[in-house]
């Protein structure tokens, strides 16, 4: 185990430091945390948690769990095995499922969208609700059961795991990708 950190010498130093971190193949990358910075993961391993402070997460090719949060920055989630939470106020969240999730999941953003593209052979629930919002299909020949205006479920192939998504000040736009 290591932890790498930026310490400041002055008080208010007018500096900016960029760290570009490459682990070996097989190392597991368990938590990563910035304030002012982006987070940027791609082909890494193990359960992983991300928090960030004014700043983007993208992570691809992953393997294992991801819980990422973020405040004022998007998250970007594509060709990864799963995730336990993605969650930003004032940004967006861009996810995709190709495979079956591998348990329970929660979409969440606050003066943002949605968008979860959404592969033809997952088995999963799930749980969309919007606030000042809309709830949008594309692309999808899925049973999008309406609860509410604002709330709706669906059920994807043999269903599964749940994923509860949700959006709020904007929409959920699920998405058919083959």
């Amino acid at each position: 185990r290591f932890l790498i950190e930026t310490v400041n010498l002055e008080e208010d130093p007018e500096v900016s430091i960029d760290l570009h971190l490459h682990v070996p193949m097989g190392m597991a990358v368990e938590q990563v945390g910035t304030f002012n910075g982006d987070i940027v993961m791609v082909r890494t391993l193990g359960h992983s948690e991300l928090a960030s402070t004014n700043g983007d997460i993208t992570v691809t090719g992953h393997t294992g769990l991801i819980s990422a949060s973020t405040s004022n920055g998007d998250i970007t989630f594509i060709h990864n095995e799963g995730f336990s939470r993605l969650e930003t106020s004032n940004g967006n969240v861009t996810a995709e499922l190709i495979d079956s999730p591998p348990r329970d999941g929660s979409v969440d953003a606050s003066n943002g969208q949605v968008l979860l593209y959404l592969s033809p052979a997952i088995d999963a629930e799930l749980e969309v609700r919007v606030s000042n919002g809309q709830i949008v299909t594309r692309d999808l020949e899925i049973p999008l059961e309406r609860l509410s205006a604002t709330r709706s479920v669906v059920s994807l192939g043999q269903g599964g795991p749940k994923i509860t998504i949700g959006a709020t000040n904007y929409d959920v736009s699920l998405v058919g990708r083959p």
